[in-house]
C-alpha cells in the first residue's frame, strides 16, 4: 500500500529541524510494511529546480543509520566555535582518509551530477595539489578564462585568479590531495592561523594548483554569511592575525598592486582594534613609498585619528553592502 507524506517549511527558522522531522516520518512510514520508504528534498534556484533524494528499498530505518554512520562521522562541539574554531577543535583533518579533501559550509552544496566532471579533471592531473572550481553564486562574474594552472609559489602574482584582478579575494571551490592538508597540520597550531596555513602550504612546497571554469557548487550569499560580516566580532581578530602573519613573512613574494591590496587591508584592520596607533604609524611611515595611490598614505594618517570603536562599526557596516563573494 503506498502512502506519501510532506513537510512543507513556510520559515526558515524551522530548516535546523528539517532532519529530526523527517526521521520521525520516515520511521513511521517503513513500519507500514514492506514498500521503499524515503525522502525528497527540493531547492529551488534561480530558475533551477534541484531534487535530492534517498530511498530505502527493503532496508529499515535503524539499519540505513547504522550503515550510514559507516560512511559519514558526525563530529558535535560544545559551542559554536565558527570554521576556525570548528576545524581546530574537531579535528577533523586529522581523521579524513580519502585521496582528496573538500570542505563544504552548511549553507553550501554541490550541483547535481558534478562527480564525474570533478573525477575526470582530477584523474588527469595527477600532478596538481589543489584543484580550484567555479561557483554559483549571486552576482558571480563569468571567469575569463577556461582553465589556468599555476606554481604554488605565484600566490600572490597581480594575475593570480583568486586576487580577482586587484579588486580583493575571490571564492572557488577548492578540492585538495591529502598531502596538502597533511602539510597545512604543520602550521595549524591555533584556530588563528586557519587562513595563514595555507600560505605556508604555497610557499614552503612546491606545487601546481588548477583553476577550473566549471561550476560545481552553490555558494550561499547573505545577511548570516561571514562574507556580509556575520560573526564579524569573531572573524576580525582572526584576519588580523592573518594579514599580519602573512605580511610579516611572505611580502617580499607580493607582486606590486597585491602588496598595496595587503599594506591596505593589514593597516585598516589594525585600525579597528586598539593598541596598534603607534605600530600603525610606524608601518604607515615606512611604506609611504609602497602605496600605488599616494593618497592613502594621508588617509590613513587622517585615520588614526578616529577612535577604533567607531571604525570597527563602520568596518562591519560596509561589509552588508558586498554583492558577491
Amino acid at each position: 500500500m503506498c502512502g506519501i507524506v510532506g513537510i512543507y517549511l513556510k520559515s526558515k527558522k524551522f530548516e535546523k529541524s528539517l532532519g529530526g522531522m523527517l526521521s520521525k516520518m520516515l520511521i513511521s512510514m517503513e513500519s507500514r510494511g514492506p514498500d521503499s520508504a524515503g525522502f525528497a528534498i527540493y531547492n529551488k534556484n534561480k530558475n533551477k529546480i534541484y531534487k535530492y533524494s534517498i530511498c530505502l528499498n527493503e532496508m529499515s530505518f535503524e539499519r540505513f543509520r547504522k550503515e550510514i554512520k559507516k560512511k559519514i562521522k558526525l563530529i558535535k562541539l560544545n559551542k559554536n566555535y565558527g570554521q576556525p574554531g570548528a576545524m581546530f577543535h574537531s579535528k577533523v583533518l586529522n581523521k579524513v582518509t580519502g585521496d582528496y579533501i573538500i570542505l563544504l559550509d552548511s549553507d553550501d552544496y554541490l550541483l547535481p551530477k558534478v562527480r564525474d566532471k570533478i573525477v575526470s579533471i582530477i584523474s588527469k592531473h595527477k600532478e596538481v595539489w589543489s584543484f580550484s572550481f567555479d561557483i554559483v553564486s549571486k552576482n558571480r562574474k563569468k571567469l575569463n578564462f577556461k582553465k589556468k594552472k599555476i606554481n604554488s609559489k605565484l600566490l600572490y602574482h597581480d594575475s593570480h585568479p583568486r586576487f580577482n584582478n586587484g579588486r580583493g579575494y575571490l571564492d572557488f571551490l577548492d578540492i585538495r590531495k591529502r598531502i596538502f592538508y597533511k602539510q597545512f597540520l604543520k602550521y595549524f597550531k591555533s584556530p588563528k592561523y586557519w587562513y595563514s596555513s595555507a600560505t605556508d602550504v604555497y610557499f614552503k612546497n612546491n606545487f601546481y594548483e588548477l583553476f577550473v571554469n566549471t561550476k560545481i557548487v552553490y555558494y550561499a550569499f547573505g545577511l548570516n554569511n561571514v562574507t556580509q560580516g556575520f560573526n564579524f566580532n569573531k572573524y576580525a581578530p582572526i584576519t588580523l592575525s592573518s594579514r599580519k602573519y602573512i605580511f610579516n613573512n611572505f611580502k617580499y613574494f607580493m607582486q606590486k598592486k597585491y602588496y598595496d591590496y595587503h599594506l591596505k587591508s593589514l593597516i585598516l584592520n589594525q585600525l579597528i582594534f586598539p593598541g596598534h596607533k603607534l605600530s600603525n604609524l610606524k608601518l604607515i611611515n615606512s611604506e609611504k613609498n609602497n602605496f600605488l595611490n599616494k593618497k592613502n598614505y594621508y588617509l590613513f594618517l587622517f585615520l588614526l585619528l578616529i577612535p577604533n570603536k567607531l571604525l570597527f562599526f563602520t568596518k562591519k557596516l560596509f561589509k552588508h553592502f558586498r554583492i558577491t563573494r
